[in-house]
């Protein structure tokens, strides 16, 4: 231990003396120690630590498979809890939101609607008054509610007395018997069989009443079911036994034939899909440390190198191999220790930057921080890197006869295994951090894919948030005419232009239901597709074209024939080769809620352009579209599009809900375009961090060039050289010049194989190229300019020749070659092989900003108009024109060319069509649109709304819009 305290300030005071070498070493190991620190923070509060309930291996999800994963029938939940084996007990979820009032303002919140047994299942007790319990489940029991702890603490500030309160749920009371601690409550199953443990989702529990209707249910796949295996229970077993009764069932119920049942661990389904793409960035990131070491064991390489002398008088002085391999290996520890201090700080520091791309679904998120085991990682870590980065260098520096390097005051010259082993070093950084570069831009460019994918609807300018009728709205004729007042005065607000319901927004559809087709024989698995209940407002308000037929009208009241609007995928699903307008459905649902109060048949009057329902890298699913006054709901969402900022219009909305009725409360308010955002949330953090930690291992690699190619600079000094003196550069270097138009020359060295060569791989030599008949002292720039043919003028190609370094002055070869068709200048340079420098022509002109002003408008779009999609337009840059393809649907075809002219800083745009016409407009940029007027002062505006819809709009003399249309990318 003395020994290792000597070699410890020893090192300290050798250091001290190498203080750039040392900084360097110590933000290396810094960045590297940093950046795993921080994802191992993230991945061990998301994948790592257990959930917290007792033995959490033992807990299950199960749900129904048809063969996709579903959710569970209320009637099968309920065989599974009295029939099956291998479990201690088994529960049920559903997600739940209500208005909570009494005890302050109308609130709305979001809950979970479980069974007693869903407690006993997670093994969490309260930790005040009680769970729900068996007797909650009966039909006529008192009703009851248990606060989530969040609530409790939000709204009740955290009172003890809060038991026995009595609030209101949707206007019906309900009396506060517990409160849940905090913790991960499975409380929403989606249709696609997922699940949410988000805080914010489980502010209440309330009881699932058991009823009759509710226990002969086999259709209505609303339940997300969890158990606990008995100790004695394997995994494999239990789900053997489920299928067993899975056949049963559909044997006894024959509603329930080809359901299957799959069985997962509840951690799994917490994680979710994150886990693989968590642990792949968690082995990006250690890429970049081992860069790191890399980096710095190449410095104490360039080092020892450079200590071959003291190493060497150490060893004659007596000092054995293991001696000198414990002093370095001290110093390694120091610079380790250091860099993982550093790796810390910055951990601490970007931490909150990493947790700010993260995707909101993301469970954990608020454990994620530097505490005692992040730290115990980063000692562990920092003890690892002592052995990757300072065992090598210190064997190789220990080893070896060190009489060579007393008798020439310097390390000898490595031998051919080493060559090859740096070599093999130098190639493993490249290609390890390319690769990381590699795959970054993939999983951006794939980001990018998801964000620029058609929806399908506009999502800009639309601002939704939830709103549930209380129960004082007890009849259909209620509900509908509360909705329809309340439209009616939202419709009225300064700034909205449409206002609508829906049951869901796109891209996170949840109903799917049952439905015939008169006429049609039904197969023996039924029928089903998406169902969106909406207000007649809904395709306006989203911008949703109906490409046949109409859409929803006011004048689909409940007491007309009922109509339904079905998708393109709807239509090409169920009614192949067939018109479907004035085809019947029958869906049951409806009646079966509201009884004659409204129809059961409903006829397409329309065909809606598909809509993306469950997500971006979903296809669209077949949908169809009821009316909310014909199948009235309580719970909707509201949605307003608006003329400016969405979210500036939500206080006013809010006032205006509250005006109308004071026990309403709108939640979860937000942008379409927010909501569009979340969808690509996890693409969008897997490829910003990927890239960042990329471009991070990119720069380690760069630095760790330098140290190596230092280090076998310096092994090679007496083997290299150049004419009339000794080569003190330590890398090769070109000048590249500057061209004519704002453009660079480029200068390429290629090695005598023809291969590019990277000029600080040419060991010891620099190089520039400049006119032969000069000499420079210093650094010297070569400027070609180009003429009309693109050949280099001003100065004569053939006076161009390679230059080396001697001394502090540039020297021309005398051997060198000039091709001036090619472009290339070859020289031999000794000690070097023969090497060529290239210039090649700058790019073309039409790049500049005023040139790209209209790229907005490049794309694939269909232009759609009041009753449908006029026809597809393609734009595409041909040069320095955009050249734009238009194909009505009458058959006509248009052409239009348009290009920016710089004289008088103006866009010009001719237009012809087949028809004959021909409109002639010239413009510019006025804010963020393109405005062009024609000769007589009449003429069009394209205004980009975001990345996938542009506005058209054509004008007469006096400015008043004429034409209003959208382009939608297809």
């Amino acid at each position: 231990m003395r020994d290792w305290l000597g070699d410890l300030r020893q090192a300290g005071r050798s250091l001290r003396r190498q203080r750039g070498l040392a900084l360097a070493a110590i933000l290396t190991l810094g960045l590297g120690i940093g950046a795993n620190t921080a994802l191992f923070g993230l991945v061990d509060a998301v994948l790592l630590r257990p959930l917290p309930f007792p033995q959490p291996e033992r807990l299950v999800a199960l749900w129904e498979a048809t063969p996709d994963k579903w959710r569970v029938a209320p009637g099968t939940y309920l065989d599974w809890r009295g029939e099956a084996r291998g479990f201690t007990a088994i529960g049920a979820y559903a997600a739940a939101a209500t208005t909570l009032t009494g005890h302050g303002e109308a609130e709305r919140v979001e809950g979970v609607s479980a069974t007693a047994s869903y407690f006993e299942v997670l093994g969490v007790a309260p930790v005040l008054g009680r769970a729900l319990e068996p007797a909650d489940e009966a039909p006529g029991a008192a009703r009851v509610v248990v606060l989530g702890h969040g609530l409790w603490q939000r709204r009740f500030g955290g009172a003890p007395g809060v038991l026995g309160t009595a609030v209101a749920l949707d206007g019906a009371p309900a009396t506060v018997v517990g409160v849940m601690p905090p913790g991960l409550y499975p409380s929403w199953p989606s249709a696609g069989g997922r699940l949410t443990t988000r805080e914010r989702s489980a502010e209440f529990f309330a009881p699932i009443t058991i009823t009759s209707r509710f226990a002969e249910n086999r259709r209505s796949h609303v339940l997300g079911v969890i158990g606990r295996l008995a100790p004695d229970a394997a995994r494999d077993g239990v789900l053997a036994g489920l299928g067993a009764l899975a056949r049963t069932l559909a044997a006894r119920h024959p509603e329930n034939a080809g359901e299957g049942v799959l069985l997962t661990a509840l951690e799994d389904e917490i994680v979710g899909d994150v886990r693989g793409a968590l642990l792949a960035l968690l082995g990006a990131v250690g890429c970049v440390l081992l860069l790191g070491c890399a980096n710095v064991a190449g410095l104490l390489l360039a080092r020892s190198a450079a200590r071959g002398r003291e190493l060497a008088i150490r060893r004659a002085l007596g000092a054995d191999r293991s001696r000198i391999v414990r002093l370095l290996l001290a110093e390694s520890l120091l610079l380790a220790t250091a860099g993982g201090a550093c790796g810390v700080a910055l951990a601490q520091l970007g931490l909150p930057s990493l947790l700010a791309l993260l995707p909101r679904e993301l469970p954990r998120v608020d454990a994620v921080g530097v505490d005692a085991r992040v730290l115990a990682f980063a000692l562990r870590l920092s003890v690892a890197t002592t052995l990757l980065f300072g065992l090598g260098p210190a064997l190789a520096a220990a080893s070896g006869d060190p009489l060579p390097r007393l008798r020439d005051g310097a390390a000898a010259g490595g031998g051919a295994g080493r060559r090859r082993a740096r070599t093999l070093l130098v190639t493993g950084q490249v290609a390890l951090a390319l690769s990381l570069l590699t795959a970054g831009g993939l999983l951006l460019r794939s980001f990018d894919a998801l964000r620029r994918v058609d929806l399908g609807f506009s999502a800009s300018g639309v601002l939704a948030f939830d709103l549930a009728l209380p129960s004082a709205y007890a009849s259909a004729d209620q509900v509908r005419g509360a909705w329809g007042e309340l439209l009616g005065r939202l419709e009225t607000l300064p700034g909205v232009e449409h206002a609508a319901i829906a049951y869901d927004t796109p891209l996170e559809s949840n109903w799917i239901d049952a439905f015939e087709i008169e006429g049609q024989p039904t197969p023996p698995e039924g029928l089903s597709a998406r169902l969106p209940i909406v207000s007649p407002g809904y395709f306006d308000a989203l911008r949703v074209a109906v490409v046949r037929g109409r859409p929803l009208t006011p004048a689909d009241q409940a007491g007309t024939a009922g109509a339904v609007v079905v998708s393109e995928s709807f239509a090409r699903r169920f009614f192949p080769g067939v018109d479907p307008l004035g085809r019947w459905l029958r869906v049951g649902t409806p009646a079966g809620t509201w009884g004659e109060a409204v129809p059961s048949r409903f006829q397409v009057v329309g065909v809606a352009r598909d809509v993306r329902s469950t997500g971006l890298a979903s296809a669209p699913e077949p949908t169809y579209h009821l009316a909310a006054v014909q199948f009235p709901q309580r719970d909707m969402k509201v949605l307003l599009r608006t003329r400016g900022a969405p979210l500036a219009l939500l206080a006013t909305a809010r006032a205006e809900v509250a005006a109308f009725d004071p026990a309403l409360a709108p939640a979860s308010a937000s942008t379409l375009t927010n909501a569009s955002a979340n969808q690509v949330a996890q693409p969008r953090f897997n490829g910003l961090v990927l890239a960042a930690f990329a471009g991070l291992a990119l720069l380690l690699a760069a630095v760790g060039l330098h140290g190596l190619l230092s280090h076998a600079v310096e092994q090679r000094r007496r083997e290299l050289g150049t004419p009339g003196g000794t080569v003190t550069a330590a890398s090769a270097r070109l000048v590249v010049p500057a061209g004519a138009l704002g453009s660079n020359v480029a200068i390429e060295l290629r090695a005598p194989s023809g291969l590019p060569l990277d000029p600080a791989a040419v060991d010891g030599v620099a190089v520039q190229v400049t006119p032969a008949g000069t000499v420079f002292s210093g650094g010297a720039t070569l400027a070609l300019r180009y003429g009309a043919g693109r050949a280099p003028v001003g100065s004569d190609p053939a006076e161009l020749a390679i230059h080396v370094l001697d001394g502090a002055t540039w020297m021309p070869l005398a051997g060198s070659r000039v091709d001036a068709a090619t472009g290339e200048v070859t020289a031999t340079i000794p000690g070097a092989g023969t090497y060529t420098a290239r210039w090649t022509a700058p790019a073309e002109g039409c790049a500049t900003a005023a040139h790209r002003q209209f790229d907005f408008w490049l794309g694939a779009w269909n232009l759609v108009v009041p009753g449908g999609i006029a026809g597809p337009n393609d734009i595409i840059l041909d040069g320095c024109v955009l050249l734009e393809h238009f194909r009505e649907v009458s058959g006509t075809v248009g052409r239009s060319v348009s290009f920016y002219r710089e004289r008088d800083a103006t866009w010009y745009q001719t237009y012809v069509d087949s028809r004959g016409n021909r409109i002639d407009l010239r413009g510019a940029l006025e804010g963020s649109r393109m405005v062009m007027r024609g000769p007589g002062g009449a003429g069009s505006r394209w205004e980009p709304l975001d990345a996938d819809n542009i506005r058209l709009q054509q004008f007469d003399p006096t400015g008043r819009t004429t034409f209003d249309s959208t382009y939608v990318r297809r």
